[in-house]
């Protein structure tokens, strides 16, 4: 029977790194991520014991710092707010 993961870090193993510098993905890399930071990038099998294990199976793009912060501030506006506001608001 599998083991539950018995600490904050997860290993995801064999997914494609986006890391905003090189022009192409580094294909099927190991990263371990313990709390919230990433600890180790590897093409080598990495150890890490009681870790949660997601395998991407080289199907997943992994973009480290992307933060989607958006927003539809338009949506905010309850109707006659947005017949009143500045058009280019």
């Amino acid at each position: 029977m599998k083991q539950p993961p018995t600490s904050d870090s997860i290993l995801f193993n064999r997914v494609n790194l986006f890391d905003g510098k090189s022009e192409s993905l580094i294909k099927d890399i190991n990263v371990l991520v313990e709390g919230n930071l990433i600890s180790k990038i590897s093409s080598d099998v990495i150890d890490a014991p009681g870790a949660m294990i997601i395998d991407a199976g080289s199907q997943r793009v992994m973009t480290p710092g992307f933060i989607d912060a958006h927003a539809h501030l338009i949506l905010q506006l309850d109707m006659s707010q947005w017949l009143s506001a500045d058009e280019n608001y």
